[in-house]
Formats: C-alpha cells, structure tokens, sequence
C-alpha cells in the first residue's frame, strides 16, 4: 500500500505555486549568491546543521501546525516532483518525500506560503518563517551558534529571544 500521505502535484498545480512561491520570495536559484529567498520579515536561518537536532516525529508536529487551516502543505523539491502532505494521514516513522535538501531547494510550506521552511544546498541554511512555524522553533532545544541570521519586527532578535 503507497503512502497517501504525500500526494503528487499535477503539472498545473506544480507550475501555480512554484509561480507563486518565486513571487512571494523574489526565489533567485543561484550556486553563488545566497540566501537563494528574499527571507520574510520573521524569520530565523540556522546552519542546516540544525536538522540533526529534529526527530521525525517532531518535524510531522511542525507538519501538523503548518497543516491546521487545511489539513495539508506543500512539499516542493526545487527540480523534482512536488507534493500536498497530509501530515495526519502520515506515520512519525515514515520517509519523507520533501525535507532536507539534497543537492536541491527543499521547501516545506502552508498552503498560503506564510509558515515553513527554505532549506537552501548550497549556502547549506534553512530559514524557517512565519510566526507558526517560529512558535514551534521556539519549543525546540537548539543551539544558538547554528543562527546565521534572524529578521524581527519586535524590539528584540529571535535570536535574543532563544531561551536555553
């Protein structure tokens, strides 16, 4: 039995967000200059190192928030297919189809392009954005060295804000 968690996306559905998504975030898919995004305005970029301190089982809760209005997101693999994961049809032991890039963009993302995370494989980062996804971050033991930059709008830098 397939995974029915991670549905493909049709051509059309493919080329609508990624058209959306390169909009959105000014994507300029470069080996050379970097972030690769136009990072929103609350956003925070670790090291990719950081994925090693994630668990599957915590990255499908952060599926999960990211999945609360609609009851899924997207999973984009800059090149390579791309899907709609419904997160609570998924197992925490299950693979992932999109999460960590591989040698491409990896892009986990709600459905209004607000919350997720830009993984880029060349700057070796993931901005993770949107104050969902930055709610979740901040339950998360991480260690602050990883932070190669963060964009507030409060008084304070995510950063500052890391409490360990």
């Amino acid at each position: 039995m397939g995974n029915t968690a991670w549905v493909p996306l049709s051509d059309e559905e493919d080329k609508q967000v990624w058209n959306r998504f390169k909009s959105d975030f000014k994507f300029n898919p470069s080996v050379e200059e970097f972030p690769g995004i136009v990072e929103p305005q609350e956003s925070v970029t670790y090291s990719w190192d950081v994925f090693q301190s994630f668990t599957n089982e915590e990255l499908l809760k952060l599926a999960k928030i990211l999945a609360t209005d609609s009851g899924w997101i997207y999973g984009l693999d800059w090149q390579h297919e791309c899907f709609q994961f419904f997160p609570a049809k998924a197992q925490f032991d299950d693979p992932w189809k999109v999460s960590f890039p591989d040698g491409d963009y990896a892009i986990i993302i709600d459905k209004n392009l607000k919350n997720g995370y830009f993984g880029h494989p060349w700057e070796q980062t993931i901005c993770f954005f949107g104050e969902a996804c930055l709610d979740w971050l901040e339950q998360q033991t991480l260690d602050k060295e990883l932070v190669i930059r963060s964009h507030s709008n409060s008084s304070s830098s995510y950063k500052d804000r890391l409490d360990y």
